[in-house]
């Protein structure tokens, strides 16, 4: 059944197939997805399945009603390429999905996808509904947490989750994660402007986080606009230094 399954599904996935035919190869692509999630760790011809089943043979209501929560729940088991697939190649399918964000909050996490790109992780996680985002709460943290202690070029991951927290209505719990990272920044001059941007994040979720409750505080407020003036100066003197002439030395 392997080979003649996997030529199957590789002609279905390249050619077109006329949509009044589609209900006849349903029940057999449903019995692939079945069988494979049990008995086989060939992950990736797993994914092209469930691609195939949601983009030739369910509707909206059944991707998202229990089938989509089914399948959302095979993909969260695999692993490596397989789970890397399920997101960067199959996502656009895959994100109307119950609970596939979660999937994406796994692969972003996952060392195959981190080595290749999360950068479709990001738009996922961005997209998702407040719901879904409520729903994943503990894996947004957790991916969070990983992050620690902040390196620069994970910032922009992190901002990812603080946009997460702050859509969920989550934003004291962010606030308390940015905070540790201001605190894991070094206190030198080259690493200034990234402490600030940091502290700006965590500065806005605390603000956020007193909306939420009506209770806004002058102090947040306050140490809100020094940060602004801090970064507008930091802008300025690095501005400065890009206008010295070429070949100029100190």
């Amino acid at each position: 059944m392997g080979l003649y399954s996997s030529l199957t599904v590789s002609v279905l996935r390249y050619r077109s197939f006329p949509e009044e035919k589609r209900l006849l190869i349903k029940s057999p692509l449903w019995n692939l997805v079945l069988v494979y999630s049990k008995e086989s760790d060939d992950g990736d011809f797993l994914v092209d399945c469930i691609n195939l089943l949601v983009s030739l043979c369910l509707s909206d209501s059944e991707c998202k009603g229990a089938h989509g929560q089914l399948l959302s729940a095979i993909l969260l088991k695999q692993e490596g390429s397989a789970l890397y697939h399920a997101v960067n190649q199959s996502g656009y399918r895959f994100k109307t999905l119950p609970s596939f964000l979660k999937v994406a909050l796994k692969a972003i996490r996952d060392s195959y996808t981190r080595d290749i790109s999360i950068s479709d992780c990001k738009d996922i996680i961005l997209s998702s509904t407040k719901h879904e985002l409520i729903n994943s709460k503990k894996e947004i943290v957790g991916a969070l947490e990983l992050l620690k202690p902040l390196k620069q070029g994970d910032f922009l991951e992190a901002i990812t989750y603080a946009t997460a927290l702050s859509i969920s209505g989550e934003s004291a719990i962010g606030t308390n994660l940015f905070n540790d990272f201001v605190n894991s920044i070094p206190e030198e001059t080259r690493h200034l402007l990234w402490r600030i941007q940091t502290e700006l994040v965590a500065t806005a979720l605390q603000i956020e986080s007193e909306i939420q409750v009506g209770n806004l505080s002058n102090e947040s407020t306050q140490k809100w606009q020094e940060l602004i003036k801090k970064l507008e100066k930091e802008h300025e003197e690095r501005a400065e230094f890009r206008d010295f002439p070429p070949g100029f030395n100190f």
